[in-house]
């Protein structure tokens, strides 16, 4: 029984060390999908301070053509920045779900063998009191023989 709970706690704390690395990693993937929105947030917001200015200019009547054909060509930019971000949070989604399921997997492989564990102990602890009691049995029936004969 010995060889066999230490290769079992030995097992168990293997897929627990895969299991919290199945769960760093889904960690990870959400605080990159969390970057990628907050920077896209980000983008957006400084798109939306420039056209602010654009347009507060153009109600000053104070309109410069060489700065609007530059914040053109960076609400371009910024446009295909922002749809990048949501590319990649798309790609990072895809692994984060692949990853989730990794790590369910992992859970459910541990849970199995500690089922496994907790009943191969009670089975062993329910055969040591059979043998207990076999021996109890033994004795008193040495005694009661014992008695009855001497």
């Amino acid at each position: 029984m010995k060889k066999f709970k230490f290769r079992m706690e030995t097992i168990l704390k293997l897929k627990k060390q895969q299991e919290d690395e199945k769960k760093r990693v889904v960690g990870m993937l959400v605080a990159d999908i969390n970057k990628q929105q907050q920077q896209a947030i980000e983008l957006s917001g400084s798109l939306r301070q420039e056209g602010q200015k654009i347009k507060q200019q153009y109600l000053d009547n104070n309109v410069d053509l060489e700065e609007v054909a530059s914040y053109q060509k960076y609400v371009t930019q910024v446009q295909r920045a922002i749809q990048q971000r949501i590319a990649n949070v798309s790609e990072i989604q895809k692994k984060l779900n692949i990853a989730r399921e990794e790590f369910l997997e992992k859970v459910k492989e541990t849970k199995i063998l500690e089922k496994l564990k907790e009943k191969k102990q009670s089975e062993y602890q329910a055969q040591i009191s059979r043998l207990e009691r076999i021996t109890e049995d033994d004795i008193a029936m040495k005694v009661f023989l014992s008695n009855k004969i001497g």
